[in-house]
């Protein structure tokens, strides 16, 4: 079993006269058009976190289940992320394994957009789902050094910054989006919606 905790730190001091600030998903047109805003702030901030994983042979010696979590408290954002990790190990023959695993992240938005004057403080941290699938191999027994790895991956985001000016006009606010409440286009949160 392995278990900890770490922390991460960091000290800023921003100081910033830039336009408003807009995702990829929008033009960003001509710069001397858009609003200009200032930003003078520094602080220090600290995100600790906890984790514990184990590795437990399901069939002895053939099929390996590493479980965990991760817990972290995100400074700036409501509340603890707990995010559990489950990956998988199955010994097809000798050195040759097939593998899966699927997990929990959540980060920061990037720095502008969560900012109260560059962006929104409201959103909540990104959030992704992994899932990976992949075969492991030692393919030569007389060159042991010689590994071979093959994965496929695939990753759902969810709360990820978003600049949509008709619903940040409008002031709406649902489950898929949050907007500041201001007269002029604003970072939202965007959930996509499941396809059907």
């Amino acid at each position: 079993m392995t278990y900890g905790a770490d922390v991460v730190t960091d000290y800023y001091w921003v100081s910033v006269n830039a336009p408003q600030q807009t995702t990829e998903e929008v033009p960003l047109g001509p710069l001397g058009e858009r609003p200009q805003l200032a930003l003078r702030n520094q602080g220090f901030e600290g995100s600790p976190a906890v984790y514990v994983q184990g590795d437990l042979w399901a069939i002895a010696d053939r099929l390996l289940v590493t479980p965990g979590v991760r817990a972290d408290y995100l400074t700036g954002y409501q509340g603890i992320y707990v995010q559990p990790r489950l990956m998988t190990r199955f010994r097809v023959a000798g050195d040759w394994w097939l593998k899966a695993g699927a997990g929990k992240f959540d980060m920061y938005q990037q720095a502008p957009y969560h900012d109260a004057v560059l962006g929104n403080p409201n959103l909540h941290a990104e959030q992704a789902w992994h899932f990976t699938v992949g075969v492991d191999a030692r393919p030569l027994p007389f060159w042991r050094p010689l590994r071979l790895e093959l994965n496929l991956f695939y990753k759902s985001l969810e709360n990820i910054a978003v600049t949509h000016p008709a619903i940040a006009m409008a002031g709406k606010t649902s489950r898929r989006a949050c907007a500041a409440p201001n007269d002029h286009p604003a970072i939202i949160m965007a959930k996509p919606s499941p396809r059907r």
